[in-house]
């Protein structure tokens, strides 16, 4: 899986998702069909495991302080 990094401050490589923002944020993990399965608190300069290890397409929407992304990947 290639590492993926956006404007946003977020990066999603392998199976880690990594924080560059200076404030918390809540990830929201989406299975492609709309179904959530997980959710957690990625604090500012964190690296934690994506909790799905099944190989598909995901959406993660990251909500901080005043914005939102939602970034589509792969696993």
């Amino acid at each position: 899986n290639e590492a993926f990094e956006n404007n946003s401050g977020i990066k999603i490589f392998n199976n880690f998702i990594h924080s560059n923002l200076q404030s918390d944020s809540k990830v929201d993990f989406y299975a492609i069909t709309g179904q959530r399965l997980a959710s957690l608190t990625l604090k500012s300069n964190q690296t934690l495991e994506i909790p799905m290890q099944q190989k598909g397409m995901y959406l993660a929407i990251i909500e901080s302080e005043n914005s939102s992304k939602t970034i589509k990947f792969a696993l």
